[in-house]
């Protein structure tokens, strides 16, 4: 198993596990998200805000920004620009 840490949002913690986003909510066990949306893509950061998660990623060469109310059903946007790697959030905007 290659999993590695992504984040914590909304006490989700969010890892990659071979190919597919992981959630666990004690840190013990984690459950793969087969969301179609986001299975195959890297991602490389999640935050969340005001009920909305943000996650960022990639698939080797289109950069991807995906939501969720939920974490575990995820809306992907293709960005087909800038690099992301990491999102945040300050003073209730995500950067």
């Amino acid at each position: 198993m290659n999993r590695y840490y992504i984040g914590v949002a909304n006490n989700i913690i969010f890892a990659y596990d071979d190919g597919a986003l992981s959630i666990s909510y004690d840190a013990m066990s984690y459950t793969k998200v087969y969301e179609p949306n986001i299975v195959g893509l890297q991602i490389t950061s999640v935050a969340y805000l005001n009920g909305v998660y943000i996650a960022v990623g990639n698939d080797g060469g289109t950069k991807y920004i995906f939501k969720s109310t939920d974490g575990t059903n995820w809306t992907n946007y293709s960005t087909g620009a800038n690099e992301f790697y990491q999102i945040k959030f300050c003073k209730d905007k995500f950067y």
